[in-house]
């Protein structure tokens, strides 16, 4: 089984994500983790205007390298679920490849973030949409916020602006049946059990799901994906800022 999630800053795809693999047990690799450890230890933040300065410095440097590591875990690895931006687009529709990307609002984004305890990246989230708008197209070409393009790539495009995390399961899992990965058994055991994980979701939080899936061994680390980037693409690295490189090697 091999999925992505992808969506707008501030739809919920990691919360979706951290549902999805315990669910499923398929492992996490968790791309806004690796960049926000980068974004933190070379003192810009992880919120607000310093983020989107972060994002703009060290995206051009390490994003390109990143995903192409992104692309061989899809075509190389199996049982895992990434939390990535542009890894569909980049790779297309793919058999057995579950893509999912969640549209949302933006002034629901808003909502989300300030419900969230994100207050600082709801005030900038215009800016934070400009950054990965502009970046991302002049990066890779990817139109980040054009629904034909978005349908184009993804194998599931969901709106999620009024649906309940449960809801947002519930359709996914339908989807995944139409399309071949789970069987009938599977997917309506997996539609009973959508309620109470939402429940459960609410009631414990992400760092309860975050502890449940690196108890369980589901969890690839800042330090494992930073090593591996770090042999498989060396030439790409060395490339890179000193004070960048440094954090990689």
């Amino acid at each position: 089984m091999k999925l992505s999630v992808s969506g707008w800053p501030g739809g919920g795809s990691s919360a979706l994500s951290l549902i999805l693999c315990k669910m499923l047990g398929v492992k996490y690799i968790y791309g806004s983790n690796t960049f926000r450890y980068l974004y933190k230890t070379l003192s810009f933040g992880d919120s607000g205007e310093g983020r989107v300065d972060a994002h703009n410095y060290i995206e051009p440097y390490f994003g390109p390298v990143y995903d192409k590591y992104i692309d061989l875990v899809i075509t190389k690895e199996d049982n895992f679920l990434i939390e990535s931006d542009i890894a569909a687009f980049r790779v297309g529709k793919q058999k057995g490849f579950f893509s999912i990307f969640l549209i949302t609002d933006q002034e629901v984004r808003k909502e989300r973030m300030g419900k969230d305890n994100r207050s600082d990246d709801a005030e900038t989230i215009e800016s934070v949409d400009e950054s990965h708008k502009e970046m991302y197209s002049k990066l890779h070409g990817i139109r980040w916020f054009d629904l034909d393009q978005i349908k184009e790539t993804h194998a599931f495009v969901l709106d999620n602006n009024k649906l309940s995390i449960a809801e947002e399961l519930q359709a996914i899992f339908q989807e995944m049946h139409a399309q071949g990965l789970i069987d009938q058994e599977q997917m309506t055991d997996l539609v009973q059990r959508s309620e109470a994980e939402e429940k459960e979701f609410w009631e414990n939080g992400k760092k309860y799901y975050q502890e449940y899936l690196k108890e369980h061994g589901q969890v690839m680390s800042v330090d494992e994906i930073l090593h591996e980037i770090s042999s498989k693409f060396s030439d790409e690295v060395n490339e890179m800022p000193e004070e960048l490189k440094s954090l990689i090697k």
